[in-house]
């Protein structure tokens, strides 16, 4: 073989293999990593199915490197407390670093026949903003992520 075909070669391997190196990510979506596990209360399941809201703990400290890890998420869990957190899209992850995570889950949901019985998440939990829960998501993500939450 001729140093012609070989290069030739080479250039349609880096050309094939560019896309799964940049990620074939849009430009807001890179750095994300999976975030997945398990919310408890006092160690046990939920009445209800829920929401958690991920707030990053130093919104103003981005660093220039990660311009975006000021992002918020948030994950639906079902009453077993198994979730999946997203960014922008279901599964898509969130931003390493740390955040505060906000609870929210009814004991008896309102309905228009009923008010409710109220939340089930202590006072301390509900607002991401002031919670007293933090996480860390390693650089790496998560895929077996436990909180819990205790009243």
């Amino acid at each position: 073989m001729t140093a012609r075909p070989i290069a030739a070669a080479c250039m349609a391997a880096a050309l094939l293999t560019a896309p799964t190196l940049t990620g074939c990510k849009p430009a807001d979506e890179r750095g994300l990593v999976p975030v997945a596990g398990r919310v408890t209360l006092n160690g046990g399941a939920w009445p209800q199915s829920g929401t958690l809201y991920f707030l990053p703990a130093a919104a103003g400290d981005a660093s220039p490197a990660s311009p975006r890890s000021t992002r918020p998420g948030l994950a639906e869990f079902d009453t077993a407390g198994g979730f999946v957190a997203q960014t922008r899209r279901p599964g898509d992850g969130l931003m390493p670093g740390r955040y505060r995570v906000g609870v929210w889950c009814w004991r008896e949901p309102p309905s228009a026949d009923t008010p409710g019985e109220g939340p089930a998440a202590p006072e301390a939990v509900r607002n991401a903003a002031t919670s007293t829960l933090s996480v860390d998501i390693p650089p790496s993500g998560t895929r077996d992520l436990v909180i819990d939450v205790r009243d």
